[in-house]
């Protein structure tokens, strides 16, 4: 029998989504780097310096969205597909399905035959593989009955 749950605690899903978004900032950059390589005018300085002052509005957006999956989240996910119990849950498991999917469709929108490109087709697969496990964090959320308590004593 395999023990298809997944274990992580708060804090660690809470990391992953501020390195997330900490990669937009250093994808930004290295996205000005190619086009300085390639001779196209690009100012990355004026695109990072929009992005940091707009940075508490998205940031605060993206705080919140994270919020809704992890706010009542002891650990002990399961990874099986699952909408978890009640509407909220199927709500939130839905939005992370379209996550997983818009994060893979943005794969498809750029040259992934250029090895210039490897670092933004990882930050999205990597960014799917995190909608799935806030999906799988709220359905674990529902579910009250999974002993969960004994994992990390």
């Amino acid at each position: 029998m395999t023990d298809d749950r997944f274990w992580v605690r708060p804090i660690m899903l809470w990391s992953m989504a501020a390195a997330l978004a900490a990669g937009i900032f250093v994808l930004t950059a290295y996205s000005g780097y190619l086009s300085m390589l390639r001779g196209q005018a690009e100012d990355t300085t004026e695109v990072l310096g929009s992005m940091l002052r707009s940075l508490p509005i998205w940031g605060a957006v993206w705080a919140s969205f994270v919020a809704l999956f992890l706010v009542g989240y002891r650990g002990g996910a399961k990874l099986r597909p699952s909408f978890g119990k009640g509407f909220l849950t199927a709500v939130l498991a839905a939005l992370a399905f379209a996550g997983s999917i818009g994060s893979l469709w943005m794969i498809t929108q750029m040259p992934y035959r250029d090895a210039a490109h490897a670092p933004f087709i990882a930050y999205w697969i990597i960014f799917a593989l995190y909608f799935q496990a806030l999906r799988a964090a709220a359905v674990s959320r529902s579910m009250p009955e999974a002993d969960v308590g004994t994992v990390f004593e």
